[in-house]
């Protein structure tokens, strides 16, 4: 049979295991923290590629040059050209 201390005997748990569960608590906490961070930076980004393509769809409409939406968007001709309005 494997030594027990009076402590382990009780109940009681050592600083060392008490550090592990904690670091361990935070560590799952600070990885949620970050994917929901991740997550959010990600809509922002999409919505505002969203909102330039729109931009550049109704430039097109109006009949702007390519090459002034390209130089404007900071987007290759291809790119725009590609789009469909």
């Amino acid at each position: 049979m494997a030594f027990k201390s009076i402590g382990q005997r009780m109940g009681f748990v050592s600083i060392a295991d008490a550090e592990m569960k904690a670091e361990a608590s935070g560590f799952r906490k600070g990885k949620k923290k970050g994917k929901e961070e991740g997550k959010e930076e990600g809509r922002e980004e999409g919505l505002a590629q969203g909102m330039q393509k729109e931009r550049v769809n109704s430039e097109k409409k109006m009949n702007l040059l390519v090459k002034r939406i390209a130089k404007k968007f900071k987007v290759p001709e291809e790119e725009l050209l590609a789009l469909k309005p």
